[in-house]
């Protein structure tokens, strides 16, 4: 099994942006810190892969459709939805800060954090 398939920040990418083209204004709200974390997080784990465990997080959807392993797609990715936050401010709430941090939690509690970000791929 893929390891990418434990990654956290596909699901919450998806969820934001069905929830922001569906103009569920609430849902958006709630996941906006959450996709605030996993980009900033996401983006140091790539350039950490990248540049000093010369070992790449490659884009499991880029490589089944090209057949190309790299992470030039995720990058581009985070930094554009990093960018896309900063110019769609989402006021932060009591419930979306809270939201982040039990999903954080729980997550990091059930996954071998290590086992799916550090190891080989």
């Amino acid at each position: 099994m893929y390891p990418h398939f434990k990654m956290l920040s596909p699901y919450i990418f998806i969820i934001y942006f069905l929830s922001y083209i569906s103009n569920k204004r609430n849902i958006v709200t709630l996941f906006t810190p959450l996709m605030w974390i996993v980009s900033i997080f996401g983006i140091i784990i790539l350039l950490y892969r990248r540049f000093y465990k010369k070992n790449i997080i490659y884009s499991i959807i880029f490589y089944k459709l090209f057949n190309i392993k790299s992470d030039i797609p995720l990058i581009i990715l985070k930094v554009l939805t990093i960018m896309f936050l900063y110019h769609e401010p989402t006021k932060l709430t009591r419930d979306s800060l809270l939201l982040s941090f039990i999903l954080i939690a729980v997550y990091s509690y059930v996954i071998d954090i290590e086992d799916t970000y550090l190891s080989e791929m």
